[in-house]
């Protein structure tokens, strides 16, 4: 027997006489359609995107919990019952600007009924948006088909890590390093190995660049740079360690050419011992695929728009605190010289 629950009353079931019977609804009377979800989190607070059966710190618990408690999913129901996947996973303390997700869930229409277009379905990004917290949002939904996987569906991800210019880096340098990487290679020595999961190493890496994205900032201050990586798919850490080696060229400790050397794990057949990049920089930027148009309803577009602007003039309250502070601290210190 399927479980009787009764909705809040903002689920986009039509009628207030219906809202407001207190009668329970069965979630087998509503048609099951499959969508894409276009996931954005900031990950600092979160142990990765997939969940874990011990921690419950993780975005996609986070939004199964959203997605259970707008009923748009039943409690108890499987990954494989709903037909969920993932473009990938993302470790602790990494952001995403376009991760996607696909699964079964609830429509407007009742079971029986013709699916109805987009344009007259639930709003399912502002529906899942009120049950997350503020550092995760659904961006946009998409219908797609039964067999569509947002993991092997996908055409190509995108990576960015963002890393301070305070001078001390050749970006010349690192970028002549970085367009080693391009095409397919073996990058057993950028990531790390998974003893339990034998695979191959060989990836394919589309674009590599290293891009100044505040060029004209006031002389002596710091800007920001990118590692912007596009590739068919990635290793476990391989972005983090790439930019680890990207950074000992752009300090000096190693030549350009040490990416080229790496990869050839023929006549270097052991990984050299590096540190591994920060995780908090990296940034999941885009997932590509086929014929994909996430939809996002203006209303909503414009609460997620406004959130994302107060975080950010947040962060850059918090920059200015801390930049005020180092400009003292260099004022104190050259008057400490005199």
């Amino acid at each position: 027997m399927s479980r009787k629950w009764r909705p809040p009353h903002n689920l986009g079931i039509k009628g207030k006489k219906q809202r407001d019977s207190g009668r329970q609804f069965c979630m087998d009377s509503f048609l099951q359609r499959q969508i894409a979800l276009e996931v954005y989190y900031l990950g600092w607070a979160y142990h990765g995107f997939a969940s874990q059966t011990d921690i419950q710190a993780t975005v996609e618990g986070q939004l199964f919990a959203a997605l259970r408690r707008t009923w748009l999913i039943e409690e108890g129901m499987g990954w494989e019952a709903l037909g969920y996947s993932r473009c990938g996973r993302t470790d602790k303390g990494v952001s995403a600007l376009c991760q996607v997700v696909a699964l079964r869930v609830r429509s407007i229409a009742r079971a029986g009924d013709v699916e109805p277009a987009p344009c007259d379905e639930l709003d399912y990004p502002a529906l899942v948006n009120r049950a997350l917290p503020g550092d995760i949002r659904v961006l946009g939904w998409a219908p797609v088909p039964t067999d569509f996987s947002a993991r092997f569906s996908t055409l190509h991800r995108t990576y960015r890590y963002f890393i301070v210019q305070d001078g001390s880096l050749d970006v010349a340098a690192m970028r002549a390093a970085a367009a080693a990487l391009l095409g397919e290679h073996d990058f057993r020595h950028f990531c790390k190995v998974d003893v339990s999961k034998p695979a191959s190493y060989r990836r394919r890496i589309l674009e590599a660049d290293v891009l100044d994205l505040q060029a004209s900032g006031p002389a002596g201050a710091s800007s920001m740079l990118a590692l912007h990586l596009r590739g068919t798919a990635f290793l476990w850490h391989q972005v983090r360690c790439i930019a680890a080696v990207l950074l000992l060229v752009g300090r000096g400790l190693e030549a350009p050419g040490v990416i080229a050397r790496l990869l050839d794990v023929q006549r270097l057949p052991r990984k050299p011992q590096y540190c591994l990049a920060p995780e908090e920089p990296l940034l999941l930027y885009e997932c590509a695929y086929s014929a994909l148009r996430f939809m996002r309803s203006a209303n909503d577009h414009a609460r997620t728009l406004a959130a994302v602007r107060r975080r950010l003039h947040r962060q850059l309250e918090g920059a200015a605190l801390l930049q005020a502070a180092v400009l003292k601290q260099v004022k104190f210190s050259a008057a400490a010289r005199i």
